[in-house]
């Protein structure tokens, strides 16, 4: 992977799951070869204490409900702010 991407995983849910195990597999693999991302989430839970065992880089987004029109502004603020390049989102409703 280039040197200048910086990958940002987006999930909504941090429940044990499907997506979620992806995710946390992901994380895994992109850290053990050294590369510079973030995960970010809406909700705490079994994802999040496994990414923050391992040390790895991640957002809480805040998020009032399941239709929030502002959610898209975070996460557009956070992709700037943090220099990410590529946002790699999983689930529907990411």
């Amino acid at each position: 992977m280039s040197d200048n991407v910086r990958p940002l995983l987006l999930i909504e849910s941090a429940g044990r799951g499907g997506a979620e195990s992806v995710v946390l597999r992901l994380a895994v693999e992109l850290q053990r070869r050294g590369i510079d991302f973030g995960v970010a989430t809406l909700r705490t839970g079994w994802l999040t204490e496994n990414l923050d065992r391992l040390g790895i880089k991640r957002f809480q987004l805040p998020s009032a409900s399941k239709l929030d029109l502002r959610l898209p502004f975070r996460i557009a603020s956070l992709l700037r702010k943090e220099r990410f390049t590529v946002l790699h989102s999983h689930l529907l409703d990411s």
